[in-house]
């Protein structure tokens, strides 16, 4: 995944994709890089709360054969 984002980065950054001024295209890649961060943080966090919710179900299951 990091290796797609670094080739998009790096064409853009290459002028290879033309932008009327140099405003936009910063604004073009500040996207991107948001875009992608924000992607990839909420991958990492569907996949922990994912692993979490299965600990807990395991956590449940034991707490209901044990005597409190």
């Amino acid at each position: 995944m990091a290796d797609v984002l670094e080739l998009i980065l790096t064409e853009l950054l290459d002028d290879t994709l033309y932008f009327p001024c140099f405003q936009h295209s910063e604004e073009i890649i500040a996207f991107a890089i948001k875009y992608y961060i924000n992607m990839r943080m909420r991958q990492f966090s569907q996949s922990y709360n994912s692993e979490a919710q299965k600990e807990n179900m395991k956590k449940k299951k034991i707490a209901k054969f044990t005597l409190t």
